[in-house]
């Protein structure tokens, strides 16, 4: 399944996207240049970055079967791309 293949990929990304958006929370609105710091702390928090990963992820992998029945055989790239693009086009229409 192409699916399969995409989040098995996908999900080592996903994982280091949200531990690094997590450990630079307390970075967010600072200009923190040094690579010296404590990678975790108590005001470490998810931002709305992780939850918009978080969501666009499901979204994806919810869909595994409408995609492959799409598919026919088309790169899962290619596939996904204008999954996406629909997807954004109906959240912007909203």
């Amino acid at each position: 399944m192409v699916l399969q293949r995409v989040k098995k990929d996908v999900k080592p990304t996903l994982t280091g996207a949200i531990i690094g958006d997590i450990a630079g929370s307390r970075f967010e609105f600072t200009n923190h240049k040094s690579k010296n710091f404590e990678l975790f702390t108590q005001d470490c928090r998810p931002t709305d970055d992780t939850i918009m990963t978080l969501a666009i992820a499901k979204a994806i992998m919810e869909t595994e079967k409408k995609m492959q029945a799409l598919s026919n055989g088309t790169p899962s790239t290619v596939i996904i791309i204008h999954f996406l693009k629909a997807w954004l086009s109906g959240i912007c229409r909203r």
